[in-house]
């Protein structure tokens, strides 16, 4: 298999029941939307995660693509990643990470690359191990909570009745973005990004 031919995507979140539709637990709902939809069975144990894979045929071609939630929890998710990473011997450009973000609100979604952790811990662990921020990230937004001293309790609750509206309408334009990514690369992808999450 062509290393150029894989893409990785990876959902960030915490394993377990108690953190089932918590709003930090986006990325985990994310790679469970796609894997539905790309019939992607995401089932297997290896590299510290839960894995699926799969050929998806994009347009005119067909992607060999891996879906991954780590189960290291959270703040160790760069542990899962850089196993992945290096048993596959993934070039970064490959590799997307999806994340929940406090600095965009319910809805919005942005298609990033090389930027820093942004406070998040789960990918300031990804750049931790990588030694890079040279990799793709798809962010959704979860918006603030009014008090800022109160941030853990906000990102480990469920979210809301009118926030899973606006984040259910996200994920199918994070689908659009990841498959146009795919197919058309990072620079059009960025462009579908909509940061303000008005529908």
């Amino acid at each position: 298999m062509r290393k150029d031919s894989l893409y990785v995507i990876v959902g960030l979140g915490n394993p377990g029941i108690d953190y089932i539709e918590t709003r930090h637990n986006l990325g985990f709902d994310f790679i469970n939307f796609i894997s539905k939809k790309w019939k992607i069975k995401v089932d297997t144990l290896k590299w510290k995660s839960e894995i699926g894979e799969g050929n998806i045929a994009f347009d005119d071609k067909e992607e060999k693509i891996i879906l991954a939630k780590p189960l290291t929890y959270m703040n160790l998710s760069g542990e899962a990643v850089k196993e992945i990473v290096s048993n596959l011997s993934l070039p970064l450009e490959k590799l997307v990470i999806v994340h929940d973000d406090v600095d965009l609100p319910p809805g919005g979604v942005q298609f990033i690359k090389d930027r820093g952790d942004g406070g998040h811990k789960g990918v300031k662990s990804i750049i931790h191990h990588l030694n890079s921020k040279d990799f793709f990230r798809l962010r959704f937004g979860i918006g603030r909570p009014l008090d800022e001293l109160d941030m853990v309790n906000y990102v480990l609750s469920g979210v809301p009745l009118k926030d899973k509206k606006l984040i259910s309408k996200a994920f199918y334009l994070g689908e659009e973005i990841l498959k146009t990514f795919i197919n058309y690369g990072e620079k059009k992808a960025i462009s579908k990004s909509n940061k303000k999450g008005i529908y």
